[in-house]
């Protein structure tokens, strides 16, 4: 049975490049994590980025304001050689302090695909 708390944000996304994932809208979520499976041989580096912009109901305005999150373990993550799939966990133990989040990634070098999955709780 599916966990109905998985979603999952990219698909097939290309790693030869620079990207974001849409705006994750956290209120009153306490943890969340991304895990992210990939093919290729991508050089590059994860972070997770968060706002603070409002958050009205309905989802009228996306926020623009962006301030990268420290600490994950490492940030920003590099992309391991052959450890597909890589887990990037956030456990606060309280209601999280932002609106927003969204995965980052930063393409060095190196070309593959990934596919990621977004839990929050």
């Amino acid at each position: 049975m599916a966990n109905p708390n998985d979603i999952t944000i990219l698909t097939n996304q290309s790693m030869a490049s620079s990207f974001q994932s849409a705006p994750i809208l956290v209120i009153r979520n306490v943890a969340f994590s991304f895990q992210v499976t990939y093919t290729g041989s991508p050089v590059g580096t994860f972070s997770i980025q968060t706002s603070s912009d409002t958050a009205e109901m309905p989802q009228s305005t996306l926020p623009t304001n962006w301030s990268t999150l420290t600490p994950i373990a490492p940030s920003p993550a590099s992309v391991p050689d052959n450890a597909s799939p890589m887990m990037m966990p956030y456990n606060k133990g309280a209601q999280l302090p932002w609106n927003w989040i969204r995965l980052v990634y930063t393409a060095s070098s190196g070309s593959g695909n990934c596919t990621v999955t977004y839990n929050g709780r």
